[in-house]
């Protein structure tokens, strides 16, 4: 992945001009699908954010387990200048959801379609091996500054636990990352996953394939575990290599393949 010292995400989330609670849009423990209140809570964030440039949006998830179905197509989307604050809640997949628990917008080009992005605590739990859901449970191409701070990230079953294709400035801090199971020997799957936006086999779902590829990475203080790969890729395109990658002070503990490759 390359020597360098990366500073990751550059992220200031100094000027909220909105804050958002899921359970002011209905968001509720007893619920079966929480999908409708976090978009919303999340739409409203991005038109907040959209009518006053410059701004950042904080959306509140507050402690507690919230199953999520969502649409036939696609996870929870996030959007540019957004903080996510879910210190204390679990955020599950529902068995009947066969997709990403959340994801950015795939259009576009380049690395500016989804920016300033930081997912701060909580548990978010794809579910995998229970509802063999062969989705990441994160999702993000075509991005910039990009953080999961203090979270734990977990169960993917035949799939990355986050997946990356085309973001430049990426963190991942404090978090734990567990939990890959699989029925296929030959699925031998990234936990974090960095990626190029070369072709559909590579980064399916994404409308422009410019290879856009991942830089300024820094992936320190984390726990990874029970897991076949925990960083990595398996993708490459001659001349158009990733760089500044820095992965530092992590613990690594049943690793079934390589820790990093």
């Amino acid at each position: 992945l390359g020597a360098a010292s990366s500073q990751g995400a550059q992220l200031n989330f100094s000027n909220i001009g909105a804050t958002y609670n899921v359970k002011d849009y209905g968001a509720s423990t007893s619920l079966d699908d929480n999908y409708p209140a976090f978009q919303a809570a999340l739409d409203a964030a991005n038109k907040y954010q959209k009518k006053h440039p410059g701004s950042q949006c904080k959306v509140v998830i507050p402690k507690g387990t919230y199953r999520i179905k969502g649409e036939s197509s696609h996870g929870l989307i996030v959007y540019s200048n957004t903080w996510i604050y879910a210190e204390g809640a679990t955020i599950k997949r529902r068995s009947d959801y066969n997709w990403h628990l959340m994801q950015t917008d795939m259009s576009g080009k380049g690395y500016n379609v989804t920016r300033n992005v930081k997912i701060e605590g909580g548990t978010w739990d794809g579910q995998g091996k229970e509802t063999k859901n062969t989705n990441s449970v994160f999702r993000f191409a075509h991005a910039s500054n990009m953080a999961f701070i203090n979270c734990t990230v977990q169960n993917s079953f035949n799939a990355h636990i986050i997946e990356l294709g085309g973001v430049k400035g990426f963190t991942a801090q404090g978090c734990t990352v567990r939990k890959y199971s699989q029925n296929d020997s030959s699925l031998k799957k990234e936990a974090i996953q960095l990626d190029i936006c070369n072709n559909s086999s590579i980064m399916p779902g994404c409308e422009v394939y410019d290879d856009a590829r991942c830089q300024n990475v820094l992936i320190k203080n984390n726990t990874f575990t029970e897991l076949y790969r925990a960083i990595g890729t398996h993708s490459a395109v001659v001349g158009k290599y990733m760089s500044n990658i820095t992965i530092s002070d992590n613990f690594f503990s049943d690793i079934k393949g390589k820790a990093i490759g």
